[in-house]
């Protein structure tokens, strides 16, 4: 059965805190079936990676905004929602599409722009592809950097729930 969470204009879970500072609130919450399917499960945004992070348990950190100020404590349960259409669509395709895409446009050029008879014009093509693609990773990293400042992808904290 699929989980339509990901297709709604939100993605919401009920997470436990674990740690306040500066703002921002660090949740614990319990891995559900759709986090063992997604495809960005390895190298999801939303979980925080620490000493205490292993993606084989049960439970995934996550750093949560606290914009309206709502006063938490270490154990309460709270809300929290990731806004968006297609979040893990989105992310799929500027992960690993847009490098692929990248990489066989290196190809292509790699293949048509080598005029001389060399005597492996694969291998130069390949190369050619390969480093666009490196150049490409590069430019996710600063995409990922400017959407994690702006706050793009980053949780927020909806409600405290009673307990």
């Amino acid at each position: 059965m699929r989980d339509d969470s990901i297709y709604m204009d939100s993605l919401r879970e009920i997470v436990s805190v674990v740690d306040v500072k500066d703002g921002l609130v660090m949740v614990e919450k319990e891995r559900n079936s759709a986090c063992d399917t997604c495809q960005l499960s390895e190298t999801c945004p939303l979980i925080v990676h620490t000493s205490h992070t292993d993606l084989n348990t049960s439970t995934a950190r996550i750093r949560v905004a606290n914009p309206k100020g709502i006063h938490v404590n270490r154990g309460d349960k709270v809300l929290i929602e990731l806004k968006g259409k297609w979040i893990t669509t989105k992310l799929s395709l500027i992960v690993y599409v847009f490098p692929l895409i990248v990489f066989l446009t290196g190809i292509f050029i790699g293949e048509y722009t080598i005029f001389k008879p060399v005597p492996s014009k694969d291998l130069y093509s390949t190369l050619f592809g390969t480093l666009l693609m490196l150049i490409s990773f590069f430019i996710v990293r600063t995409i990922d950097r400017h959407f994690a400042r702006v706050g793009k992808f980053i949780p927020i904290l909806v409600k405290k729930l009673n307990t």
